[in-house]
């Protein structure tokens, strides 16, 4: 007999970290050196986010380069999940430094 038997699988939680590689708003310029994204750009940006949150499916995710918090929940609603909580601390030009880091978490 296994005394430390496997829990029940709504035990679980879920984490995943993920670098967005600059995910800003379209038009945003992040650096001096490099074009903002047209709307085209974010659009397919925030699309392909979404298709891979939804294939995480992780409870928590932390983010890295996420200039606006916008941008952040447009790609978690394009992945169909329900996360009661999004945040971007420190983006949209909140003060220094440049806000790129962000959480986002859901309710089972």
């Amino acid at each position: 007999m296994n005394s430390n038997p496997v829990p029940p699988p709504t035990s679980t939680l879920t984490l995943a970290t993920c670098n967005l590689l600059n995910l800003a708003l379209p038009g945003r310029v992040f650096y001096a050196n490099q074009d903002p994204f047209s709307a085209a750009e974010y659009q397919r940006k925030t699309q392909w986010i979404g298709e891979r949150l939804r294939a995480l499916n992780a409870d928590v995710i932390g983010f890295q380069e996420v200039w606006d918090e916008a941008a952040l929940r447009t790609a978690v609603a394009a992945s169909g999940l329900r996360y009661p909580t999004v945040l971007a601390l420190g983006a949209e030009n909140a003060g220094p430094p440049p806000g790129r880091a962000a959480l986002k978490a859901r309710r089972a």
